[in-house]
């Protein structure tokens, strides 16, 4: 399918709908459409389709957590360039959701790149879901004492579901 098609295709139906991505998943389970295909529009840095295509893509972990693993490396790869808020949500999630399936080295690189989530923007979706893996790396153990400053900073957010989390990492490091 061609790139452009499969761009419009997730574009269809309303904005806070989940389109045609019920569908483009069957398509993907029954290999008319690649994951390749699907992932590649994540370049296109469109906040409705990256919406979707993560939407699909958490689908597709959800499914079979295999359909995904080749393309850790490429999330994180791909976190160096990729700045839209839905992508980088979506890291956070690959990170508690398929833990399981991670390498040591594609655990700790994505705990950067969470690190990283929480300075990039003030998207309040990547902050929370950032916040959430930066728990789950806590409770797993990993370090995230580096992380103390800027959740300093989050905890005196505006938003409380940010700043509540931000002040239960702070309090659990000071433990």
């Amino acid at each position: 399918m061609r790139k452009q098609d499969l761009f419009d295709r997730f574009l269809e139906g309303k904005k806070n709908s989940l389109g045609q991505v019920p569908s483009i998943l069957k398509e993907i389970l029954d290999h008319q459409i690649t994951i390749d295909d699907v992932y590649d529009l994540y370049a296109e840095e469109h906040p409705i389709v990256s919406m979707r295509v993560s939407n699909l893509m958490k689908r597709l972990w959800r499914e079979d957590g295999k359909l995904i693993k080749p393309y850790i490396d490429n999330f994180i790869e791909d976190a160096s360039r990729l700045k839209n808020p839905t992508f980088r949500w979506t890291i956070a999630q690959i990170f508690t959701e398929c833990y399981h399936l991670l390498s040591d080295a594609q655990k700790q690189l994505l705990l950067v790149k969470i690190k990283e989530n929480l300075m990039l923007g003030n998207d309040w979706i990547m902050l929370a879901q950032s916040l959430a893996s930066l728990e789950f790396a806590m409770k797993k153990r990993m370090n995230i004492l580096d992380s103390e400053e800027i959740l300093r900073k989050i905890a005196e957010d505006d938003r409380r579901s940010v700043s509540s989390k931000a002040k239960k990492i702070l309090d659990s490091l000071n433990d």
